[in-house]
């Protein structure tokens, strides 16, 4: 039940998403800004929650903000598991 309120918590809020308030789906990013926000908060679980990517987005926006520049080798892969994973999602059920 626990894990329900934290996904639940995580999850709510206003819509930012410019994709999904025109379609009504999600779209590969939807739900980074909730993880970040769980991320500060220390919780890791409502991170992980609102996007299964959250700690990596962490990661690479830390980076990108400590070397200027980030690193470009990172960004295809970084791509292609992002928009992986939203398929993978979609085709669940886990996200509309």
């Amino acid at each position: 039940m626990a894990a329900r309120s934290r996904r639940s918590r995580a999850l709510g809020g206003p819509i930012l998403c410019p994709y999904r308030r025109l379609t009504g789906r999600s779209c590969p990013a939807c739900g980074t800004t909730r993880s970040i926000a769980a991320l500060v908060r220390g919780d890791l679980r409502g991170c992980v929650a609102a996007h299964p990517l959250g700690p990596l987005n962490a990661l690479l926006a830390t980076d990108l903000m400590v070397h200027r520049r980030g690193r470009p080798a990172l960004l295809a892969p970084y791509l292609v598991l992002l928009v992986s994973l939203w398929w993978v999602r979609l085709r669940r059920g886990d996200i509309r």
